[in-house]
């Protein structure tokens, strides 16, 4: 078992957590122990999420961090907050000694809630929390249904009969969900970011730099596209549609910033296939994502499926336009004609016409604005923290599991 933290003996008092915002939990013993479980530890939504969250988290609240795979690089982040991170190692999803490691992890902690985020943590998490005596079990789900294979959303529909709360995003990703399940454990608490933090870091950050690096010029509109490589974020539709823009305004570039991802491949060679090669640039993962903010013009999403983007709320933080598909979710954050464009998923040429639409307002800037407005007012973490923070204190109190 691997560990990026050395985890105390059950009972110990938990280190302290400090972030960009300061000290955010203090050395002492905390009402409730809170133990997220996912299935990967990785570069994603989630993981923003989880951190925002531990940093703007009280004192009443201790975090742990257990997963069943981790990168390394994320879960050294973590600790460096003084977070502790236990990965089990799995070599596959079927991994049954995996499974077993995560079984004894909770045996030994005394955690007063499991937070299962995702399906794949979820599952086995749910089960494995029952037999190890945690009454009290949290599941988000970050994403649609439709995002699922069918076999892994049934087992997750009987198993979330083991919930005591089950959290969507987005009202989107709740419907998706409640045609097969009871309503009643439902409740919605929507994704938020530290927007003030995020603002300040990109209005610090070299956007310049990050333009001459790849050969973009102070001149040139800069569309900012920032995902994982995989195929909800239809990334290879990005660049069919990009291929239509530069027909009329050769002037754009965009960058595609994501992680790690299978579709990376496919996206370099749709990019080389278009002849795009001088107008695009596939970054891979980046440190430095503050300074491709500061580099965009305009941020542009061709994505498919969501359940409440953060990299969206990133850029309204940011003061950037966007761009967007009109799918659940995105049309939770997005406001049509004020903070952005919303077009229909799959349609490279509709996403095309609204590039060329932003590219050419000379009012863009205060679309940026209003998205910058509307992220503050409405999905800033803090509340986030504390609609969590609340749930935690109300199952561990009132008896958990009903």
């Amino acid at each position: 078992m691997a560990t990026g933290s050395t985890m105390g003996e059950p009972g110990s008092s938990p280190p302290p957590v400090s972030g960009s915002v300061g000290t955010v939990r203090s050395v002492g013993t905390p009402d409730v122990s809170v133990c997220h479980l996912l299935g990967s530890l990785g570069s994603g939504g989630r993981e923003t999420l989880i951190r925002d969250l531990i940093v703007h988290s009280d004192s009443a609240t201790s975090h742990t961090i257990c997963c069943f795979r981790e990168d390394g690089e994320q879960a050294a982040r973590f600790a460096e907050r003084g977070v502790d991170v236990v990965s089990v190692d799995a070599s596959s999803k079927r991994d049954l000694r995996a499974i077993g490691r995560l079984g004894r992890v909770l045996y030994r902690h005394d955690f007063d809630v499991l937070h299962a985020h995702g399906m794949n943590a979820q599952v086995p998490g749910r089960i494995l929390a029952r037999l190890c005596g945690i009454d009290s079990i949290v599941s988000t789900h970050h994403g649609v249904r439709e995002l699922y294979p069918e076999r892994l959303c049934q087992f997750e529909r009987v198993t979330r009969l083991l919930d005591t709360a089950t959290v969507a995003v987005s009202e989107g990703v709740e419907r998706s969900f409640v045609g097969d399940g009871n309503r009643s454990q439902w409740r919605t608490i929507r994704n938020g970011i530290d927007v003030d933090g995020f603002d300040a870091a990109v209005e610090a950050a070299d956007g310049r730099a990050s333009r001459r690096a790849h050969g973009v010029g102070p001149e040139e509109t800069v569309f900012l596209n920032v995902g994982r490589y995989v195929p909800p974020k239809s990334q290879t539709d990005l660049v069919d549609s990009l291929h239509r823009v530069v027909q009329q305004r050769p002037d754009i570039h965009l960058f595609i910033v994501g992680g790690r991802g299978p579709m990376a491949p496919r996206i370099r060679g749709r990019v080389s296939d278009r002849g795009l090669d001088d107008s695009v640039s596939v970054t891979g993962h980046v440190d430095g994502i503050h300074d491709y903010y500061a580099a965009a013009d305009v941020f542009v999403s061709s994505s498919v499926g969501e359940g409440l983007p953060i990299v969206q709320l990133e850029a309204m933080a940011a003061e950037l336009p966007v761009v967007a598909t009109d799918i659940p979710g995105v049309r939770e954050v997005v406001v049509e004609g004020e903070t952005g464009w919303l077009v229909p998923p799959n349609d490279p040429s509709a996403l095309a016409e609204a590039m060329l639409a932003v590219a050419a307002e000379d009012t863009r800037k205060g679309y940026g604005r209003a998205g910058y407005e509307r992220v503050r007012e409405e999905f800033h973490v803090r509340d986030t923290a504390a609609s969590y923070a609340s749930l935690y204190r109300t199952i561990a109190t009132e008896g958990g599991w009903r």
